[in-house]
């Protein structure tokens, strides 16, 4: 079978067709991988800075494409050395008449087995494999190394990508104007929405001398169709827009450059050109954004052309090198952008960012930016990095979504619901005020609906959302109380971000496109979620700096310093007035880092007074790389101390120390297991809280059942209960862990009444109230009654009226309704004994008022025979109904 074994998998009728790994690729031997002699420039396909070099064997993925595409899991090689496993399904980019035509060209896209957070988009062609996809928070490619070699592959993160050409900046031609929307809040998108696809009709146009660049007609097709599975996995990521081939694209792929109608040299007149030929060749209303492929460096489009009949097929993209990862996102991505109403982000003036290319209204970048809509890699000594990122700036998003909404996006292309897909929720943090030449930290908070099966866990963009002065050099690049000074990071699982970078401030550094503010301004921040289905959601806030407070920093440790157990050890910072107004930050918690700050997962201390010291037992650790970080308590602003510093205390282990708890609350008369996830332990040799047990120690007002906590009857507010940890070697310290006990509102408890009556006395009022009580003191009220007898009963003054009926003697019940002033109820009874007076009955009566003859019971002595033949008749009553109780159904 060869060097690269062929062997596939076919397990069972349902089951998906497995490709094993070392049928399809294998590495490189080491001697080649990093060979000097690297395909010629003009040959090449794909570029990385470092990248896994692979052999794949393509014929065997294209055979069994052959057979069956519906259900495919495909080993997928990435650039550290290992394999990932991805559920692949079809992906159509183009009409289904034109995919019948070509049936070799197959896209796809799916997600990793068992993890759908690693997603993306592949292809296999006449021209090789090609994929696209996120792995772990990060862009990876596949790509054949070469043009015309299907067999040599890169595999490479988005960080290492190099352009293939130099690509000089685009020109934006106005198009329509759209009214700004605001996307925020609840004007455009509501939490839950349903999202919805929306395809438009691609007309991709290629000259003959970008169709004689990839081999002719067919490869041409295929390069357009593995630029389209790219931009649709950006696209439909970030705005829910799909978009796919006309049914006749291929009657537009140009094949000779004498006689095509392009001049390919010239982007402007191909601009103009490109209106005509599509509606010559596709028909003006068989297709809603159009664009030109070239071999000329550069782009231009108009901005929100898409569906505007006028301008729709003006879009032009050209490269000396027109494939790759370059040309797909930095250059064919933004033209489309332009396309769909996005317009440049960067601030930077210098080389390409100059000339006009800035849009001071939309210039939300630092420098040359980062996303795909501004200029990574072609503003000289303002390039914040090579090449674009795959993703669009919050700016972008809402531009682009209100032309598709608002704009002439929206009155062409095809709608489709995506089942149980909804718009997240973005919360941003409320707006704070922190000292001056100081890093904070941003924490926000994400919700999706979206049904699980769809969606991976949510992402999070934390950009600087300000306008401002253009920055002229890598030196104005700084705050100036107006301009961006944050760039964007790539959207993250995690909705953390540290400003500057983490890594910077453990370094005490920046790099180009993070600057610490440093004068009285206020910092607007914008927080994006997204779904990764279209799905996305805004939220902002505001951070004012003062430059009245800072910069805060850790003063010891020092770098190189050295704790160990047989002392305490000491932690200072210049508290430089923060503690004052208008910062007003009282206290501070205090973490470690055993890596050399790469995470600070040991909290030491919380809410300790921020007076600038704090003196602890040294933790029993060994590392020579403890970083010290100190975070305001309730705001946003830290510092890290400046070095790595030593801990020496391995003589004995260390003892788990409790520094925190979550927020306990439970309602009055219930009761709470405590968790060891309740509590926030530090313990350096062993992993909380694997093996660690919990003693809850006796207190007042509560009893101890194992590790449940139950309060004493009624009572509320707040439990103070001492615990300890115990790690198979040490107790910690006591803490007192405090639980929060609501108050519930008790109902009242009603006591049976009795009452002797006089026939024929007239009214009588009762004080049944009299003997009803309730624990919280509340007062009550006499609010209802239920009696079917022949007298009259009311409600009169808070008690109850009763009059019998002329004539009547024996007993009668009255059911009342007793309501406490927070609305709780009891049920009372009122037994009405009317009969001969009754001098000598015995306690149990309410007595009360006993106008017109009515008796309340006193002292002893026998019932009178009226009484007795009463009781009489409620015992024979009685027993009836515990005979019908009894019966058996039928």
């Amino acid at each position: 079978m060869g060097a690269i074994q062929r062997l596939l998998l076919v397990a069972g009728v349902y089951m998906p067709l497995h490709v094993a790994a070392d049928s399809l690729w294998q590495d490189l031997p080491d001697y080649l991988q990093n060979k000097a002699a690297a395909p010629a420039a003009a040959a090449l396909n794909a570029k990385a800075v470092e990248a896994r070099r692979l052999l794949g064997d393509i014929d065997a993925l294209q055979a069994q494409l052959r057979t069956d595409k519906s259900d495919l899991t495909l080993a997928v090689p990435l650039p550290d050395g290992t394999m990932a496993s991805f559920r692949l399904r079809p992906a159509s980019v183009m009409h289904a008449a034109l995919a019948a035509k070509y049936p070799s060209i197959v896209t796809l896209q799916g997600h990793e087995v068992g993890n759908p957070q690693n997603h993306g988009r592949f292809d296999v062609t006449g021209r090789g494999f090609h994929g696209m996809f996120q792995y772990n928070g990060e862009t990876v490619f596949i790509d054949p190394e070469q043009r015309g070699n299907n067999r040599q592959y890169l595999s490479y993160y988005k960080r290492h990508a190099q352009p293939l050409a130099n690509l000089p900046a685009d020109e934006v031609l106005e198009g329509a104007p759209v009214a700004a929307k605001v996307l925020t809040g609840t004007a455009a998108r509501e939490f839950g929405d349903p999202v919805s696809l929306r395809t438009y009709r691609l007309a991709v146009s290629t000259t003959g001398e970008y169709t004689a660049f990839h081999g002719g007609p067919t490869r041409a097709l295929e390069a357009v169709a593995t630029l389209v599975n790219r931009l649709n996995y950006v696209f439909e990521r970030e705005i829910a827009v799909n978009l796919e081939l006309v049914a006749n694209n291929d009657n537009i792929i140009f094949t000779d450059p004498d006689s095509d109608p392009f001049a390919n040299n010239n982007n402007s007149s191909d601009l103009t050109t490109n209106s005509t030929v599509l509606s010559e060749n596709i028909g003006n209303s068989n297709f809603d954004i159009g664009h030109v492929l070239t071999t000329d460096g550069g782009g231009v489009a108009f901005l929100g052309a898409v569906c505007n009949n006028t301008l729709k097929a003006r879009g032009v993209s050209g490269s000396t090198l027109p494939t790759g990862n370059s040309f797909y996102i930095d250059l064919v991505a933004h033209e489309v952008g332009h396309q769909f109403g996005a317009a440049h982000t960067f601030n930077g003036t210098t080389s390409n960012c100059g000339g006009g290319n800035r849009r001071a209204d939309n210039a939300y970048e630092p420098g040359s930016g980062s996303t795909i809509m501004a200029y990574a890699g072609i503003c000289g000594e303002e390039n914040i990095q090579s090449v674009s990122n795959d993703y669009f700036h919050a700016r972008s998003i809402e531009q682009m979504t209100n032309h598709i909404t608002f704009g002439s996006g929206a009155n062409c292309g095809t709608v489709t619901p995506i089942a149980d897909n909804r718009q997240p929720r973005a919360t941003a943090p409320a707006d704070v005020t922190i000292p001056a030449n100081t890093a904070f930290i941003l924490e926000g908070n994400g919700e999706d609906t979206s049904a699980a099966r769809l969606a991976p866990e949510l992402t999070y963009t934390w950009e600087q959302y300000d306008l401002g002065p253009a920055s002229s050099d890598a030196a104005t690049m700084v705050d100036d109380g107006r301009r961006p000074i944050f760039r964007s990071r790539y959207p993250s699982p995690s909705p953390r971000r540290y400003f500057p970078q983490l890594e910077d401030v453990v370094r005490q550094t920046t790099s180009l496109g993070e600057a610490y503010p440093t004068t009285n301004r206020t910092l607007r921040f914008r927080l994006t979620v997204r779904n990764s289905i279209g799905g996305s959601a805004f939220d902002d806030m505001q951070i004012t700096t003062v430059t009245s407070a800072g910069p805060f920093r850790v003063t010891t440790p020092a770098a190189a310093a050295r704790w160990d157990g047989s002392g305490p050890a000491e932690i200072t910072w210049d508290v430089a007035d923060t503690d004052r107004p208008p910062v007003n930050c009282d206290n501070v918690d205090i973490y470690l880092s055993t890596d050399d700050g790469e995470s600070f997962n040991f909290p030491l201390v919380s809410a300790t007074p921020n007076d600038g010291t704090h003196t602890l037992p040294a933790p029993n650790a060994d590392t020579d790389r403890a970083r010290i970080l100190v975070r305001c308590s309730d705001n946003i602003f830290f510092a890290v101390n400046s070095g790595a510093f030593t801990i020496d205390n391995s003589t004995a282990p260390f003892v788990p120390l409790i520094v925190g708890q979550t927020a306990i609350t439970i309602s009055e008369d219930s009761n709470r297991t405590v968790q060891l996830s309740d509590l926030a332990v530090t313990d350096l040799d062993n992993d909380y809280p694997d093996d660690f047990t919990l003693t809850i120690q006796a207190g007042n007002n509560y009893q101890v059942s194992g590790q449940t906590v139950i309060p004493a009857a009624n009572f509320n507010g707040n439990l103070t209960v001492p615990v300890t940890v115990n790690d198979g070697a040490a107790d910690s310290d006591t803490f007192e862990l405090t639980i929060t006990v609501s108050p519930v509102n008790d109902p009242p408890v009603a006591a049976a009444d009795t009452v002797s009556i006089t026939p024929d006395s007239g009214a009588t009022l009762v004080d049944v109230l009299a003997n009803d009580t309730d624990v919280e003191g509340d007062s009550l009220t006499l609010t209802a009654f239920d009696y079917s007898g022949a007298g009259t009963v009311s409600i009169v003054g808070n008690q109850l009226s009763y009059t019998p009926a002329a004539g009547f003697t024996g007993s009668e019940v009255i059911q009342y309704t007793v309501t406490d002033q927070n609305g709780a109820t009891a049920i009372g009874t009122a037994t009405m004994n009317v009969g001969a007076a009754n001098p000598g009955s015995g306690g149990g009566s309410s007595g009360g008022d006993r106008n017109g003859g009515g008796s309340g019971g006193g002292g002893g002595g026998a019932p009178g025979w009226l009484e007795l033949l009463a009781l009489l008749g409620l015992a024979r009553l009685r027993r009836r109904r515990q005979q019908a109780q009894t019966r058996t159904p039928i």
